[in-house]
């Protein structure tokens, strides 16, 4: 998760992360995909937001080559980690994670959004990400919109147990932007899961981030 630094304009930090900054990501010992996520111009339908620019989502072929590459980023040493140039102070911030589709739609969706949360105060993390998996998973597939539908389960000690570091990543695609605002004004999201979303997340901490043109880098 990037956040551009106040030097440099959004053209500017678009034209560094699709360049150097990717290519250098791309590099990584074990990388087996690699997607930028920019934000969006365009107004959520969801009514979240959070401070991101852009987010790069990779997936490697083994956890401990995942952790190696994040750990070596927060010690800013090696591909992803800060660069002063391209990012603010505290600029990144990176997440592993476990994903458990829970919708086996396409991947080829034209927008995506993604809801990060962290559980609620009175309540565990194994207990959030347990009820999450099992009880609120359930009522998202058939909504009317998504294409797909994945929860990304981050992994305590590698963000989850961090001072405000996110607990979970619900992904979900669409195959264009209309669909996610006939999503988001469904009853299935805004009454069923909206009632049940606060039985695991802590709505007061919640962040919302949209993307309307995902790139597929590897």
């Amino acid at each position: 998760m990037l956040s551009a630094g106040s030097d440099i304009s959004t053209d500017g930090f678009d034209r560094e992360w699709r360049g150097r900054y990717s290519d250098g990501v791309a590099s990584l010992d074990g990388l087996r995909g690699y997607v930028q996520l920019p934000a969006t111009a365009n107004v959520s339908p969801f009514g979240v937001s959070s401070p991101f620019t852009g987010i790069d989502e990779l997936w490697f072929d083994e956890l401990d080559a995942a952790i190696d590459a994040i750990s070596d980023a927060r010690w800013g040493e090696g591909p992803g980690s800060s660069d002063p140039a391209l990012l603010g102070e505290g600029g990144s911030r990176w997440l592993v994670a476990q994903e458990n589709v829970v919708v086996d739609g396409p991947e080829t969706g034209r927008s995506k959004m993604l809801f990060l949360f962290h559980h609620r105060p009175d309540q565990t993390l194994q207990d959030c990400q347990s009820y999450w998996r099992t009880q609120h998973a359930k009522l998202v597939p058939g909504s009317p919109g998504l294409a797909r539908y994945v929860q990304s389960h981050v992994l305590p000690g590698k963000g989850a147990d961090e001072v405000d570091g996110f607990d979970g990543i619900a992904e979900l695609w669409f195959p264009d932007l209309k669909q996610t605002e006939i999503f988001s004004a469904s009853d299935e999201f805004r009454i069923e899961q909206g009632d049940d979303i606060p039985k695991f997340c802590d709505l007061g901490r919640l962040q919302g981030f949209l993307a309307d043109a995902p790139r597929v880098v590897v």
